[in-house]
């Protein structure tokens, strides 16, 4: 092979693993708790201040409850019992801040349910905020086959089939760099695993959320009660990190190109 092949040949492989290396969800996560009114990091996905409803009421607005989950409050929707047949509540944004600009980092949100079939409290979140439809959604084990055909995502990030199986496992105390509270009365927190972000230049990144809320306002069984609340608790972040493959792969061009250079020299 001549020297401009093997320069040509190296170029190739570099830039191709450059260009091939993806994210792995590595790194600890940071989890960031949610807060409302105007010095929250919380606000109405449309624009403006939220300030969530002190009651659990038929309003179609989030209510804080206090006393639960992390920082002691938990935003509700659909759990009043007499809110039948639902309420859907408005879409909120959460910013994450002092991140560092241009950075990319995976992005989560988190909610609660029981681990118990009997009750799928239901939950959407989402890196982006469509100007049309529904944020994806996520559950402890259901997979709403109506709404996100042919693309569903669930806690973990993990793809099931339609037929409402397969239960996902709550985060545990070593996936955080810090320590937020993962259970609580027989309800434990789970994590919706949504995509790859880069922080803005002012090193914040944005969480979109929202209840779930079903044409008819019904979840995929059929069954709309307080069974099927939303209980939306924070955010979180962790460093993206390049895959190990695509590291050892640079770490070869850069031990590789003084010797390419030297051939190169010598023609």
């Amino acid at each position: 092979m001549s020297c401009r092949q093997m320069w040509s040949s190296f170029l190739a492989v570099l830039f191709g693993a450059i260009g091939l290396t993806s994210y792995a969800f590595s790194s600890p996560i940071t989890y960031v708790d949610a807060t409302d009114g105007a010095a929250g990091n919380t606000a109405l996905a449309a624009g403006g201040t939220w300030t969530a409803a002190s009651v659990r009421d038929t309003d179609g607005h989030w209510a804080k409850r206090t006393g639960l989950a992390n920082g002691s409050t938990v935003f509700e929707s659909n759990g009043n019992a007499s809110a039948l047949p639902g309420e859907d509540a408005e879409r909120l944004v959460t910013t994450i801040s002092g991140l560092t600009p241009g950075q990319s980092y995976n992005l989560y949100a988190f909610f609660w349910s029981p681990d118990d079939n009997a009750q799928q409290w239901m939950f959407r979140a989402s890196k982006t905020n469509p100007a049309s439809g529904d944020l994806p959604s996520y559950s402890r084990s259901y997979n709403d086959a109506v709404n996100n055909a042919g693309g569903v995502v669930l806690a973990s990030n993990v793809p099931i089939t339609p037929d409402f199986v397969a239960p996902f496992p709550a985060p545990t105390a070593t996936d955080f760099a810090n320590s937020p509270l993962l259970s609580e009365s027989g309800r434990f927190m789970w994590i919706a695993n949504v995509g790859t972000g880069v922080a803005d230049g002012s090193g914040n990144a944005k969480v979109y959320v929202d209840d779930y809320v079903l044409s008819g306002l019904a979840p995929p069984d059929g069954n709309n009660t307080t069974n099927h609340r939303t209980w939306f608790d924070g955010v979180g972040y962790s460093a993206a990190v390049p895959e190990p493959t695509s590291i050892a792969l640079v770490a070869m061009a850069v031990v590789t190109l003084p010797v390419l250079r030297r051939l190169r020299s010598r023609r």
